[in-house]
Parts: structure tokens; C-alpha cells; sequence
């Protein structure tokens, strides 16, 4: 098969005044090539990249840049708001702490009286379901310790400022 698949690498240099800086590279790759053919890729550029620079590699991306499926939003909702955010909180079978999950602009048709909907059937309760299935042959839904997500524990609507958020206007002063 062709290459098409885009791919974007990136290494994380750390020089010896422990400034971070980082290299970037692209590379279309075969969609059917497995994740280790790909990895093996990563880590010889990674070797080649690291001959050429003083600074450390302190640590390595690989990201998937594919195109979007079909039937998403074509467009954002009326009134959605990234920092109206929706924490999903899940247990690990390692220790007690959970783990949010979140996820920015929750729709407000999902928020009832202040709280996020988790009625059966009902998007959000899909979302947590779908997160605890276990996932695939291939795949297992982790926190970003590699604990394997157990249960669903709750959902909280919380707000988070953005950096680059449009400043808030007001006639009062």
C-alpha cells in the first residue's frame, strides 16, 4: 500500500542550562505498516538526530495525524465554550485515586440543574461506559500511569481559564 498516512515525530532536548527545546519531523507511512515498524523508525531518527545535537533527548512523541471521520460536527455549537469543561472521573485497579477524564465544551444539553446528565443511554453515561469496556484486542484504555481504567466513578462540570480565551467584556467597571 502507498504511504499516506501522516505522522509527525518530536524529541524534547534538554541543554545544560535545562532549557527545553524541540525537533520536529514529518513522514507519511504506510497505514497498514504495524506500530513497532514504526516505533523502530522513531528510534533510529531519534539516534541520527541525537549525533548531531549537544542537548539530551529527555523524551520522544509519535503522533498520528489522520483525517477526521465522517459525521462529526461541521461546525462548533452555538454558545459552546471551551473552558465549560466535563471531568469523568475513573478508578484503576492499582491504588485509590482517580483519574479525570476531561473533556472540553461539554454541550450544555447534557448540564441538568448544575450537574453533567449520566442517565443510561444519554451521551455522557455512553462516554464512561465506553471508556471502562476495556477497549479492543489492540487497545486498553489507561491513565497516563498505564493503570487500566476499572470503573467510572463520577462526573463533574468544572470551568478552566485558557490562555488564549477571548477576554471577558463588561459595562461595568
Amino acid at each position: 500500500m502507498a504511504n499516506t498516512l501522516t505522522v509527525r515525530f518530536r524529541a524534547f532536548f534538554q541543554d545544560e542550562l535545562n532549557i527545553i527545546a524541540e525537533c520536529v519531523a514529518y513522514a507519511l507511512v504506510d497505514p497498514d505498516a504495524s506500530f513497532s515498524a514504526i516505533q523502530t523508525v522513531l528510534n533510529t531518527w531519534l539516534a541520527t538526530v541525537d549525533t548531531v545535537s549537544g542537548a539530551q533527548i529527555i523524551a520522544s512523541e509519535i503522533e498520528v495525524l489522520q483525517g477526521l471521520p465522517a459525521g462529526l460536527k461541521i461546525a462548533p455549537v452555538a454558545g459552546s465554550r471551551a473552558e465549560q469543561t466535563g471531568l469523568f472521573d475513573f478508578t484503576n485497579a492499582d491504588d485509590q485515586h482517580v483519574w479525570a477524564f476531561a473533556v472540553p465544551a461539554i454541550a450544555d444539553s447534557l448540564v441538568v440543574s448544575g450537574k453533567i446528565d449520566l442517565t443510561a443511554g444519554q451521551p455522557a453515561q455512553l462516554l464512561a461506559a465506553y471508556l471502562v469496556s476495556g477497549g479492543t484486542a489492540a487497545l486498553t484504555w489507561t491513565n497516563p500511569w498505564s493503570q487500566v481504567l476499572t470503573s467510572f466513578a463520577s462526573a463533574l462540570l468544572s470551568f478552566r481559564q485558557y490562555r488564549h480565551q477571548m477576554a471577558r467584556l463588561s459595562f461595568e467597571t
